[in-house]
């Protein structure tokens, strides 16, 4: 009896869902009392409400229950009017009206406006460079490079401005941006921007580089002769 029992067990425990453990304890009395087999359902989840979930959408797609849907291998629709259950009617309709005339989010706005006001102090600065000889300047000179750049100062003050502005309503942490540093940049473009020149800059320049030249050509010949 104990073993139809126990293989009676088993067929039920096959025919349960792969996404729960239900274990049956056979209870045994007392020697002389009759053998009582009681169930104890003790449903234990494995992987939580996810693989519950799983193990539901695969047994509907086995059963055919997603095919012959409304819609199926087309392409989804552009105008995408779905209601978001969170957000109430008027909202709705007033999102969907400024989406249907060209709105355009207030930091995708300033991230444009930041990138054109960079690019207009980059450009004075690259121009009042050239207007300058090679370094080091004379004293004029660098007074009017230190006057060109308190020049874009107030610019750079609106600039960093917009730009604490734009990091307070941007929705994402990996778009924020670095206050624009006038000090750093200037001093970049003064060491690496284009400088005017002038006929003796010109003949300084070609005389530096014909005696590298020179002094190229001299240890080449002695690298030849003592085969270095």
């Amino acid at each position: 009896m104990y073993t139809i029992i126990e293989s009676a067990r088993s067929k039920t425990l096959k025919s349960l869902p792969s996404w729960s453990r239900i274990k049956r304890k056979p209870k045994i009395l007392k020697p002389g009392k009759s053998f009582i087999f009681k169930m104890e359902p003790c449903i234990i989840m494995k992987y939580g409400i996810d693989r519950l979930v799983e193990d539901l959408i695969q047994e509907s797609m086995a059963r055919g229950d997603f095919e012959n849907l409304s819609g199926k291998g087309k392409p989804l629709s552009k105008k995408m009017d779905h209601h978001n259950p969170y957000v109430d009617l008027v909202t709705h309709k007033i999102n969907q009206v400024m989406i249907e005339n060209g709105f355009t989010p207030e930091w995708i706005t300033l991230q444009k406006e930041i990138r054109e006001e960079k690019d207009i102090v980059w450009n004075c600065l690259r121009a009042a460079r050239k207007q300058l000889g090679p370094a080091p300047l004379s004293d004029r000179e660098a007074g009017q490079w230190q006057k060109d750049v308190d020049n874009c100062r107030t610019a750079v003050i609106m600039l960093n401005k917009k730009i604490n502005h734009f990091n307070l309503v941007v929705p994402l942490l990996q778009k924020q941006m670095l206050l624009f540093n006038l000090e750093k940049e200037s001093e970049h473009i003064f060491k690496e921007g284009e400088f005017r020149t002038t006929p003796e800059v010109q003949r300084n320049v070609y005389a530096k580089n014909k005696t590298d030249e020179q002094q190229t050509s001299l240890l080449s010949t002695f690298s030849s002769m003592f085969g270095f």
